[in-house]
């Protein structure tokens, strides 16, 4: 985390959040209405990612093209909400870069429990006019997406 300061269990996202007034007009339509919104970082609201945990993540390799030559890859990750009412899917499209990491003293823990919930993100926006979205979870388990854009999508949880 760049700008989000973790501290004591918790998080500090005041000069993170003067950092995304700064950039909102130049971020991609996706990533702005996903994380310059007011529910964003409010862990009372439904829509808030924090706490929640992860149910997929998948990489595609997009091809298109006379004998599949044109390739982009792709990010969908899905999210059980923090309340447990419904899901959110992340689709990162034009992925340029990526990684996802676990810090050797939680790999036990880490396995025996997942990633565990959400803890913070923050989203950097590159010279590039690409969006890098941190990630960190819990279980000191981090994920790092560097891409042109990402869409946020929320699905209320049908009732039982």
């Amino acid at each position: 985390m760049k700008m989000v300061e973790v501290m004591d269990g918790g998080y500090d996202v005041v000069a993170y959040k003067r950092y995304l007034g700064e950039i909102e007009p130049r971020l991609p339509d996706g990533a702005r209405s996903f994380m310059c919104n007011a529910w964003h970082y409010d862990p009372g609201h439904h829509h808030c990612p924090h706490d929640s945990w992860v149910k997929h993540l998948l990489v595609r390799e997009i091809s298109s093209g006379r004998r599949h030559e044109l390739r982009h890859l792709q990010i969908e990750a899905k999210f059980l909400g923090a309340y447990h009412d419904g899901t959110f899917t992340l689709t990162y499209d034009g992925v340029e870069n990526y990684s996802f990491n676990s810090s050797a003293d939680t790999a036990v823990s880490t396995l025996a429990s997942g990633h565990s919930d959400w803890h913070v993100d923050e989203m950097l926006l590159e010279g590039s006019g690409a969006v890098t979205h941190e990630v960190l979870f819990h279980s000191k388990a981090v994920w790092k997406i560097t891409c042109r854009d990402v869409v946020y999508r929320w699905s209320a949880a049908l009732p039982e």
